[in-house]
């Protein structure tokens, strides 16, 4: 009887000491190096900040100039990389000017990415092993930019390049370039008029294709 219990054990045992390592926190918002906060160094002091062979990118499409549309929505990324590392972690702010959130980060990727709250502020931060990838890992989001008026929005961002230990030690920390993206400008001017549109032919008979046009309008 006791053998049988010890052979029924053992695979969750072993199961749980091969995960133990890869198992890490989930990530925690506050930790991005903007005003008033700290980076993720906070947790992970092992080693100084961008030291080490690893790095952290911010890149957006649909944006051009650092000019963001007024209520438009925006596909980003951030990529952390390290050579060797098997786990990443990530945190991201969006702010305006009064450093409180600007414009709205949304979630396009629930299984590796999650918002939580820090300051009254909503932070893009890594799920539970959501950044577990070999060498790198690509950190998929939306921002929804301010309406009219929203003014300046800063990025601030990290990224962490974790031993996969199931501990915060030798985990390397990555502070990115801060992204500041300025409002674009919106046109208040009405589009001109149309001028009158004709037809191919007139009268216009039963079965009979008739082209309508007119000039075109900017």
């Amino acid at each position: 009887m006791f053998r049988k219990l010890l052979v029924a054990i053992f695979p969750v045992v072993a199961f749980a000491l091969l995960t133990a390592g890869v198992m890490s926190d989930n990530g925690k918002a506050g930790n991005t190096g903007s005003p008033g906060e700290s980076t993720c160094t906070n947790c992970h002091s092992s080693y100084a900040l961008n030291s080490g062979i690893g790095s952290v990118t911010l890149r957006t499409t649909g944006i051009t100039g650092n000019q963001y549309t007024p209520g438009q929505t925006y596909q980003m990324k951030v990529t952390v990389k390290y050579t060797g590392r098997a786990l990443f972690g990530v945190g991201l702010e969006a702010l305006n000017a009064s450093n409180t959130d600007g414009g709205r980060i949304i979630i396009t990727d629930p299984a590796h990415t999650q918002i939580k709250t820090s300051n009254n502020r909503r932070n893009l931060v890594h799920q539970l092993n959501g950044g577990a990838s070999v060498d790198s890992m690509v950190f998929n989001f939306a921002w929804k930019a301010p309406y009219k008026g929203g003014g300046t929005v800063t990025f601030y961002y990290c990224g962490v390049a974790a031993n996969a230990d199931g501990s915060e030690n030798n985990d390397y920390v990555y502070q990115g370039t801060n992204l500041v993206l300025t409002e674009g400008a919106c046109s208040s001017t009405a589009p001109a008029a149309p001028a009158t549109v004709t037809a191919s032919s007139n009268p216009i008979c039963t079965g009979q294709t008739v082209t309508y046009s007119t000039t075109a309008v900017t």
